[in-house]
């Protein structure tokens, strides 16, 4: 299965190219002057070209936080794109196994995979 991270300090954020593509593809992203569900906006971009994807955007309702990160219309795009990354962001697409447990921890943005047998082993 793949994972998108952020592998450096900063946070998960996306370019606008990669917005534009899951936005074609129906998904939630609120760009610049648009307003948000709930009426209240105008949306700004943080830092012009960044853009935060979550589980809202794919419509995911989950306890876990971190579910959109294995979306495949999330990782088809970051693929794809070369120009992936927001501001203080570098995003990287890891593999783990099928049906391997895992988790993303994160410190100040720069997060890692930690799967059960790291916890028990």
């Amino acid at each position: 299965m793949k994972v998108a991270v952020n592998k450096c300090y900063g946070g998960f954020n996306v370019s606008k190219e990669v917005a534009l593509k899951l936005k074609a593809k129906g998904h939630y992203i609120v760009m610049d002057g648009e307003y948000y569900k709930d009426g209240s906006g105008p949306c700004s971009s943080i830092f012009g070209n960044s853009y935060i994807v979550d589980n809202d955007t794919f419509n995911i309702n989950s306890d876990n936080y971190y579910e959109y990160r294995t979306h495949k219309d999330l990782i088809e795009a970051l693929e794809s794109t070369e120009n992936k990354n927001g501001e203080c962001a570098n995003i990287k697409i890891v593999e783990v196994k099928d049906g391997v447990e895992f988790m993303i921890d994160e410190y100040d943005g720069f997060e890692r995979i930690i799967t059960k047998y790291d916890v028990l082993g």
